[in-house]
């Protein structure tokens, strides 16, 4: 996606000094080009619509299941009313629980440790400068020891965000690398991607 959007911009602004001609040796008419803050707003809106939609159904759904047990207590108990609502609590209490902890159990499962400055320099300069400069929270972050050369952003919120790093990549990766798949994921985290991926893996 990095590369991508610098390629896509390095052909706009070609295109931009050659209009295109057309046979009969006219210039063709310009297509105003998109301006990449509504394209970026775009994206956002799009994932945040998303994720309401994934937490709408995960409520939905709770709900439903919610009111199909309290119908039972009601059918079969004495507890009449009481009983309907004794099912939704049941129900949506232990999701609104789980749903408050998955945040922290999905990055718990990537595994690693937290690092910082002292240990991990290079690598906290590098995100510090990029969230910086593209206006988004300072994530956490975390380092795993692995062979595979992996990084990935983990979170449902922009502001509680964690980055994992493979122990590979650190050690494999020159300074352009790194910043440039550490800029993809922060890209990720600002149009809401990394959220809506997160919400869809813990709903």
């Amino acid at each position: 996606m990095f590369f991508h959007g610098t390629d896509y911009w390095h052909l706009h602004s070609f295109a931009g000094r050659h209009p295109l001609v057309t046979d009969a040796g006219r210039a063709a008419p310009r297509t105003p080009a998109t301006d990449p803050m509504d394209a970026e707003d775009a994206l956002i809106d799009h994932h945040r619509h998303r994720i309401d939609r994934l937490l709408a159904g995960y409520w939905v759904v709770t709900s439903a299941t919610g009111v199909v047990l309290g119908a039972l207590l009601w059918l079969v108990t004495p507890l009449g009313w009481f009983g309907l609502l004794l099912g939704l609590v049941v129900a949506l209490a232990p999701a609104g629980l789980l749903l408050s902890r998955s945040e922290d159990w999905l990055v718990a499962s990537c595994g690693g440790h937290e690092v910082d400055e002292r240990s991990e320099a290079r690598l906290v300069n590098v995100v510090e400068g990029l969230c910086t400069s593209s206006g988004v929270a300072i994530p956490k972050l975390r380092v795993v020891d692995s062979p595979g050369a992996n990084v990935v952003a983990v979170g449902r919120h922009p502001e509680r965000v964690a980055l994992v790093i493979t122990s590979s990549l650190l050690a494999s990766a020159s300074l352009i690398e790194l910043e440039a798949v550490v800029a993809n994921e922060i890209s990720q985290v600002r149009t809401f991607d990394t959220a809506h991926a997160s919400t869809a893996a813990t709903t």
